[in-house]
């Protein structure tokens, strides 16, 4: 009966010290997770881990951006150039129809030409003219 009583105390106590062994190997291992979490946070692999969706949606929302500016930048400089200029474009086009109107017709070959008779003129060195003396012509270069 005793032997029995001291079987069951060691068994008691060997279940306790498995259970305890147990908990021991738990808490090492929650302890080590934790170490480890608290290490990997300060590598460049788990900031990449953690950064990577942002990274991401980043560099492909500028991706998409300037994709869709070059796919269609034809047609927005179109767009940007008749919202600016469409007064002017309009002054413009008003301006050119009324020179056109006064301006005098050429006429066919001249007398001197039909005689023979031409006259010699100087060579003359054309010059690109950025100031035209003209108001009414347009020029890029006129600001």
């Amino acid at each position: 009966m005793r032997r029995g009583r001291v079987v069951d105390q060691q068994w008691l106590r060997a279940e306790i010290s498995h259970t305890n062994t147990q908990m021991v190997i738990l808490r090492a291992k929650d302890k080590t997770l934790k170490a480890n979490r608290r290490y990997f946070m300060h590598t460049p692999v788990f900031n990449m881990t953690r950064y990577f969706e942002k990274f991401l949606t980043f560099v492909l929302s500028y991706y998409f951006f300037f994709f869709f500016l070059w796919r269609f930048k034809s047609q927005i400089i179109q767009k940007l150039v008749e919202a600016c200029f469409e007064t002017d474009m309009q002054q413009l086009e008003v301006e050119m129809q009324k020179k056109r109107e006064t301006s005098p017709k050429k006429k066919g070959n001249t007398q001197q030409q039909k005689n023979g008779k031409k006259k010699k003129k100087k060579q003359q060195i054309n010059r690109i003219k950025f100031k035209s003396k003209d108001k009414h012509s347009w020029n890029f270069f006129d600001f």
